[in-house]
Parts: C-alpha cells; sequence; structure tokens
C-alpha cells in the first residue's frame, strides 16, 4: 500500500458514541437491542433477536446514538475489536459495549476502514485498559489512525476483500451443508439413537470394546511436532469432533517414546475430560502424521469388527447422544469432568445390524473426501484474504 497520509479517526467521523450504558427497561418485543456479542465478522450476525426496548426508549436513546447505514460498529468491552458494517437501514439501537463511528461522507469507505480495523484488532485490544474489565474508550477509538489513500482506491481495496471475505463464506457454508448432510443421512438410516426410534438393540459398550487405551501427558515443548520428531495430542486435537493433527506438542529428546500409544489412520479416540460442555468428544484419525501420541486425558477406542468406528464416531457426536455421554462424566466441585473406563463400558447404545453400519461408513467416507476438497478450497482462500489485508495495510 502506498504511503498514505495517517489521520485520527475522529477528524474524519462526524460522530463517534457509543449506546446505552445502563440497561434500559425490556420488552417482549419492539426495537432490538445490540450488544457486543452481536457483531463478527464485519456483519451484525444478530438474526433472532432477545432484548428489545420500545419505541419510546429507543426514541429517548437515539438522542445518543442512533445506527445508520454505512456506520462502523467496534465492540469494545469482552471481545475486543470485532467489527460490523450497518449494511442499510435497519432499525435498531445498541447497548454501550458498542462504539459507532460514522465516517464522512466522500471522505472515507465504510468497509475499507471496517477492514483496517479487522486486521488491526490487535492494535485496538492493546490500547484498551482498565482494572476489572478491559475496555475500548471514545477517546481512545478518536485518537486511533488510520491510512487515507483516496476514496476510489479504499471503494477498490473494499470490493476485492469482499470479494475474497465472500470466497471465504461460500467455503464455509459448503462445509456446514456437508457437515448437515452427513448428520440426515444418519438420522435417515437409524433414527434417535436416544429413543431409539428403529428399536435397534441395545448394548453395553463394553460388549463391543476390545480394550481402551490410555495415553501419556509429560512435560513438552510448546510449538507442534514437526521434521521427524515426535508429540504428544493435545485435547483440542479431537474436541471438535474431527481430528486435527497440528493440535501437539513436541516431546522433548530426552525423553523415550512410548510407541504402543502412537496415533495411526482408522483409530477413534475419546477425550475422557474436558469442560462439561465439551467432555466425551470424538474424533475418527482418517490421516496423520507419524510419531504421535495420544495423552492422558484422550481414550484410544479399539473396536471389535461387529461395530463400525465410523458409526460410533457419528453416534457419539450426535447432538442428543452426546448428552447422555456427558451425563456418565463425574468430578469433584471445582475440577473439570471425567468420564472412567468403567463408566463408559456400561454406556448403552444402539447396535443396528453391521451392513447397516458400514453402508453408513461408505457414505460417511465420501462425503469426508467432498470436505477434504473443500477445505482445502477454504485454507487457499483464506490464504488469499490474508495476503490481501496484508498487502494493503502492511
Amino acid at each position: 500500500m502506498g504511503k498514505w497520509e495517517r489521520v485520527k479517526l475522529g477528524d474524519i467521523c462526524d460522530v463517534i458514541t457509543d449506546g446505552v450504558h445502563n440497561t434500559p427497561k425490556l420488552e417482549i418485543a419492539g426495537v432490538p437491542l445490540l450488544d457486543g456479542a452481536d457483531i463478527e465478522n464485519m456483519r451484525i450476525i444478530n438474526n433472532n433477536p432477545t432484548k428489545f426496548i420500545s419505541l419510546e426508549t429507543d426514541k429517548i436513546l437515539s438522542k445518543r446514538c442512533k445506527p445508520m447505514a454505512n456506520d462502523i460498529l467496534v465492540s469494545s468491552r469482552g471481545s475486543i475489536g470485532k467489527i460490523a458494517i450497518v449494511e442499510d437501514q435497519q432499525d435498531f439501537n445498541i447497548m454501550g459495549n458498542i462504539i459507532l463511528c460514522r465516517p464522512k461522507q466522500g471522505r472515507l469507505n465504510s468497509k475499507y476502514v471496517g477492514y483496517y480495523l479487522v486486521k488491526n484488532t490487535a492494535t485496538l485490544k492493546n490500547t484498551s485498559h482498565g482494572s476489572s474489565q478491559k475496555g475500548l474508550y471514545l477517546s481512545q477509538m478518536r485518537s486511533f489512525t488510520i491510512p487515507i489513500p483516496p476514496i476510489e482506491i479504499q471503494k477498490k481495496i473494499s470490493q476485492t476483500l469482499d470479494t475474497a471475505s465472500e470466497l471465504i463464506a461460500l467455503r464455509k457454508k459448503q462445509l456446514a451443508e456437508l457437515d448437515n448432510l452427513i448428520k440426515a443421512v444418519f438420522y435417515d438410516m437409524f433414527g434417535d439413537p436416544v429413543i431409539n426410534t428403529n428399536k435397534w438393540k441395545m448394548d453395553n459398550f463394553g460388549d463391543h470394546l476390545v480394550t481402551i487405551d490410555s495415553g501419556w501427558s509429560p512435560k513438552c515443548h510448546d510449538y507442534a511436532a514437526i521434521d521427524g520428531a515426535w508429540g504428544v495430542l493435545k485435547l483440542s486435537a479431537v474436541t471438535s469432533g474431527k481430528f486435527s493433527v497440528m493440535d501437539n506438542k513436541t516431546l522433548p529428546n530426552d525423553l523415550t517414546p512410548d510407541l504402543s500409544i502412537e496415533v495411526y489412520p482408522g483409530d477413534l479416540l475419546f477425550t475422557r475430560k474436558n469442560t462439561k460442555e465439551l467432555v466425551g468428544a470424538c474424533a475418527y484419525v482418517f490421516e496423520t502424521q507419524s510419531k504421535l501420541m495420544i495423552s492422558d486425558i484422550i481414550f484410544r477406542l479399539v473396536i471389535k469388527p461387529d461395530l463400525s468406528k465410523i458409526y460410533l464416531w457419528k453416534l457419539f457426536n450426535n447432538e442428543n447422544f452426546k448428552k447422555k455421554i456427558q451425563s456418565i462424566a463425574n468430578g469433584s466441585a471445582g475440577s473439570m469432568p471425567n468420564i472412567s473406563k468403567s463408566r463408559l463400558l456400561l454406556l448403552t447404545i444402539p447396535v443396528p445390524p453391521i451392513d447397516l453400519q458400514n453402508q453408513f461408513a461408505e457414505v460417511v467416507t465420501k462425503i469426508e473426501e467432498q470436505k477434504t476438497i473443500v477445505q482445502k478450497a477454504f485454507d487457499e482462500s483464506q490464504y488469499l484474504f490474508d495476503s490481501l489485508m496484508s498487502q494493503y495495510f502492511e
């Protein structure tokens, strides 16, 4: 980007203000009242508003702040620096944890400013201060400087970044649709696994297990293992329900790896310990690098041939069945819930005919292959977007 003049936002915005600081009387309907959680990724994400104020209250609050088309919204508390552009004249108002910036017409392109702020989120966070909870203040926002190229260049930059951003959004949507397809196929073939709508036989999980392998958690380096080094999986390698090979830590050279707990393609991994919402997450390993070991908070489930590991993977990650798994976790107050081997063995699961399980596994494998292709396209789109952001704003 050229050596453009840097100008304070306060000098090139007609308005920089924030919303109401004390929550007004809320109604069951009326004008939506947004807070910082309702903005992200340059968009307002409040599709189903839960907070409303009356028209009379909105009129009073509008004396201080009323969002208009092309205004820039910046979250100023909690997750500081999330950005949204008001793309049309929507009727809503905002809480005090959102700062509103209204650029001077003809001088600033709102999306250009928004993208610049996204690129400099870390700077916004570092600018914030406060004792109990850090916050971004109006004075700091007014003093924040931004390079100002000619308006036509601003528009061109924002249009290019919009195109790259839309590609990312498209890939995300495709990945979500493929995930939803797998869920739909599961319900179509097996029904609800909790109420067992298809009346499959119910067995103790232990009846279909060969063994449960436990891992090892030595003190490791904070960086991921590369170039043939040994590593130990972090909890986050499994938490999302999809195996993440780069979520590992490098084993120090003075420690001897345990070959018996190395991860291989076809392994089924299970988090025995985590927060209440995440304990019991399960991931199937389609591909992995060599020399990675499971940690002591991850089980490897070694299954008998009469149960498909891919069926079990999707069963354990089913939204309804996951609650059943989480219910067998226990732990003392203040500690993370833990699922013991003995409790997991007694977990009752629906067991459809193995032929049907295998048919499902074939479908899932094909969909996962498509997801891999889309994921690669997503990664390339994200790389393009990040490269453009660096080119324009660094």
